[in-house]
């Protein structure tokens, strides 16, 4: 599991790395693109939710997967900071 830090260092920078991380044969994946479509699984998305526990943001796998892009996923980790 990826070390994030905690919830202050969590940036936008470092979702797209961990996207393009779990979405490895994609050279470019924009913000609004369906990552389920892209190959992203169920397991990567568990993975992802644990990686943000970890930081500070507590997110359902049901969530990420109800608004699979990287701008989704940003939108959501923001409502959730303090």
């Amino acid at each position: 599991m990826n070390d994030i830090g905690s919830i202050e260092t969590l940036d936008r920078a470092w979702l797209e790395a961990r996207v393009w991380a779990l979405i490895p044969d994609e050279a470019d994946i924009g913000s609004d693109e369906n990552l389920l479509f892209l190959g992203l699984d169920s397991l990567s998305v568990l993975k992802l939710v644990a990686e943000l526990k970890q930081a500070g943001i507590t997110l359902s796998a049901r969530e990420l997967l109800h608004e699979p892009s990287i701008e989704g996923w940003w939108r959501l980790i923001q409502a959730r900071r303090p």
